[in-house]
This record gives structure tokens, C-alpha cells and sequence, in this order.
């Protein structure tokens, strides 16, 4: 994009943005989302053509700029390259949700991230895991291109993804509140799992507790006033025990 081509893609106003929290982010995960920020920064998307985020952000690895963070692998939250890029896919997740485009993968969490909620509701988040891994993929049906901007506002701890385009003349988009059902406690019983590189006779929680719950948000796309889709997304986020890694010759301790 320049000044010269700018307009004749189509790419005049704002069309939809979408806001995130990170406060209290350790530092190698403020480094992942904004080296994620980065990867998407400047990305255009063409009439019609359907985003990807994993093709997009490419390799999660050094040599791309990520440095290894704690994110939710299987059954734990382990140490991963690119720990804390899910909060850049959920974000750009909002960002098109509230332009209406429509999805073609979504993947909530398997468990609920509060901070997640600072600036929208519970259940509008995004879930990636490249190589294979679950992805965030949706279309332009705007019928001229769009522009990723992303920006990260350290003051505030915030992160903001813009669409800009042109705005469907007529459409409109709303979303249900929340709907959740069948709650369920946090177990009691944590977990301990061994971890050689733990010293003998110590504990390191890597995932605390929290309840279960399903989630349904609908989202409704108008155009001129009448109803021309209805989304559900729906999330089910698993109750999860407290979670410590130890060193395999350290006995459990009694009562757990």
C-alpha cells in the first residue's frame, strides 16, 4: 500500500477494529504479540480471498523473532516459541468479527482467560497452534481489499487490530450478550506432573484453577435493516485444575 494505489484498492475508511488487555504480561509474552503485531502489519487481503493466520504469521521460532513462552500444549500450559501469540489472533478474531466477515475456522480456549475480557465479553476469543494447529481463517466479502494495521500501546497494555477498506453500504452487526450454561467448579484435586529439570523438593504452578461453562454468542449480519446471517459461537470452556510440574523424585505431596 502507498499513497498512490491507496484508493484505487478501495481502502478509504475504517471498518472495523478489535482491542485486547495484556497487563501484567510477563515480558517474553509482550515480545511475542508484538513481534505477532508485526508479522500482521501491512497485510492486505484481496477481494474475496480468505485469511489465514498461520500462513501468515508464519514460523513461530527464533529466527522469526519469537522467544519461547508458556502456552497451553495438550493438558498443561508448557513452554512454547511464540508463548502469548493467541492474544494477536484473538484480537484480529474481533476485529472481524465486528466487520462481519464470514469465518471459515474459529477455536475458542479450553479454558477461560479473564483478561481476555477487559475490552469485550467472555467467549470472543481466538485460539492458533501452527504446524498443523488450530487456525483463525476468515473471507473478504467486502468486495474491495482490506488492510491490516495492528498496534500495540504499552502504556496501557492494549492491543488493537484495524481493518480498513470499504464499508458493505447497509450492512450492520450485532451480537447477542453471552448466553452460559451448565457451570461447573474448579477442581480440587490438582495436578503434579514430573519435570526432570525442576529441583528436587520444589513445586512450580504453571496453571491455576478455574470453572468450567459453555458459552453461545450469536452474531447477526444485516444489510439494509434485514437479516442476512446468524452465527452462532459457541465455546466450552473445561474446568481446570491447579497445576504444578516437579521433579520426578519428589514425592506428592500428602493429601493430593
Amino acid at each position: 500500500v502507498n499513497a498512490g494505489n491507496l484508493h484505487t484498492l478501495g481502502i478509504k475508511e475504517l471498518v472495523s477494529t478489535g482491542k485486547s488487555d495484556f497487563t501484567g504480561s510477563a515480558p517474553y509474552r509482550i515480545t511475542n504479540i508484538k513481534v505477532g503485531v508485526e508479522k500482521m502489519h501491512g497485510i492486505l487481503i484481496a477481494p474475496g480471498e480468505e485469511f489465514s493466520f498461520n500462513e501468515n504469521v508464519g514460523s513461530i521460532d527464533a529466527a522469526n523473532g519469537f522467544v519461547e513462552g508458556y502456552a497451553i500444549v495438550g493438558n498443561r500450559t508448557q513452554l512454547e516459541p511464540g508463548g502469548g501469540i493467541c492474544q494477536d489472533s484473538t484480537t484480529l478474531f474481533r476485529a472481524a468479527f465486528y466487520a462481519g466477515l464470514p469465518f471459515t475456522e474459529w477455536h475458542p480456549h479450553r479454558f477461560r482467560i479473564s483478561w481476555y475480557e477487559k475490552y469485550d465479553t467472555i467467549g470472543m476469543d481466538a485460539t492458533i497452534f501452527t504446524g498443523g494447529g488450530p487456525d483463525l481463517r476468515f473471507v473478504n466479502d467486502t468486495g474491495n481489499w482490506l488492510l491490516i494495521q495492528g498496534y500495540v500501546n504499552d502504556a496501557e497494555a492494549s492491543v488493537t487490530f484495524a481493518l480498513y477498506g470499504t464499508k458493505v453500504p447497509g450492512r450492520t452487526v450485532e451480537r447477542t450478550a453471552p448466553k452460559i450454561t451448565n457451570e461447573t467448579p474448579a477442581p480440587t484435586k490438582p495436578v503434579y506432573i514430573d519435570d526432570p529439570e525442576i529441583p528436587i523438593g520444589e513445586f512450580k504452578q504453571t496453571d491455576m484453577a478455574r470453572g468450567g461453562m459453555e458459552i453461545e454468542i450469536i452474531r447477526i449480519v444485516k444489510q439494509d435493516g434485514k437479516v442476512i446471517r446468524e452465527t452462532p459461537f459457541r465455546t466450552k470452556f473445561e474446568a481446570w485444575p491447579n497445576i504444578y510440574l516437579k521433579n520426578p523424585k519428589t514425592p506428592v505431596p500428602p493429601g493430593s
